[in-house]
This record gives structure tokens, sequence and C-alpha cells, in this order.
């Protein structure tokens, strides 16, 4: 138990170092941002977070691996 607490706040710390326009990106779904970058990037912006499709874009390489948000979506949590 004391190993599962510590992974809990690990992903909260990890939750915390993002952007809230990157964070809201990865975990919401794509029925409310949208399935691409640029659509995420015009909804959460419009929601008053400032997000540029780019940013995404330049983010995606270094983390998931077939460079999509839905897949960033899948594995947020998880190690490449």
């Amino acid at each position: 138990m004391l190993l599962e607490s510590f992974v809990g706040v690990m992903a909260m710390v990890a939750a915390c170092a993002m952007t809230p326009s990157v964070y809201f990106a990865i975990n919401s779904p794509p029925s409310i941002v949208g399935a691409t970058a640029d659509a995420a990037a015009a909804t959460i912006s419009g929601w008053g977070y400032s997000l540029q499709p780019q940013t995404m874009t330049d983010l995606a390489p270094c983390c998931w691996r077939d460079h999509t948000l839905e897949s960033c979506r899948r594995s947020a949590f998880r190690l490449p």
C-alpha cells in the first residue's frame, strides 16, 4: 500500500507540473475537445487557457509512439 501511495503522489506531481491547457488536452475525451491538435487547441483556448496546436504537435514525438493526440489520451500516465 505504501508503494501505491507513492505512485499516487507521483501522478499528482506530474499533473501539477503540466500547464492546465496541456492537461486538459491530454485528459479530456475527443467528444469534448476534438480529435486533432487543432480542434483541441481551439476548444481549450475558448475556455480561457492558452494552447497552440504547435504545442501538442511538438509534444507528440517526445511522448507517444504514433504521434497522435488520441494515443496520448490512451497512455497519459504510462511510460512510452
